[in-house]
């Protein structure tokens, strides 16, 4: 969803992206084989870097990478990125609490938008619902015009 969100809605030259809870960094390594823009691959577990790096190399880019959890990531890592990205990272309440906490801190480092997307959790819809009300966020209903049946939520907060 975020992909296609992004084929409508494009990043900025030069900006600088964290995909958080990357996974095997396939929305980060979209960002930086469509987009002319620097990105870091953010995830706690260890066992998915080889992946990251397998699927780096097959597409040709240049990324970083960062093994740190949400509340362990550091201001001063938040303060060097313009753009924070998520695609299904809030699927146990523990992580919804920590994403608050999180994208509040980015917010306060300087971080200008944040897109995160999500199948419609009840712990994503109710932190989106908090962003929309404090932060100026907007939850959007989203149907990915690239796959069929592909739908879901996305919180996006610009400023």
């Amino acid at each position: 969803m975020l992909m296609d969100y992004l084929a409508q809605n494009p990043l900025t030259a030069g900006e600088r992206v964290m995909e958080l809870g990357c996974g095997w960094g396939l929305l980060g390594i979209y960002c930086a084989k469509h987009f002319p823009v620097d990105v870091m691959l953010v995830d706690a577990d260890p066992l998915v870097f080889p992946f990251v790096e397998a699927h780096i190399r097959l597409n040709a880019v240049q990324v970083r990478t960062h093994e740190v959890t949400f509340d362990r990531l550091a201001d001063q890592t938040l303060r060097e990125h313009d753009v924070l990205l998520g695609a299904d990272i809030c699927f146990w309440p523990e992580l919804a609490t920590q994403l608050r906490r999180l994208i509040a801190r980015a917010l306060s480092q300087g971080v200008r938008r944040i897109l995160l997307a999500d199948p419609g959790r009840i712990s994503f819809l109710r932190l989106a619902e908090e962003f929309e009300h404090r932060h100026e966020g907007r939850l959007i209903s989203w149907k990915a015009h690239r796959k069929v049946g592909t739908r879901g939520y996305l919180l996006v907060i610009d400023r």
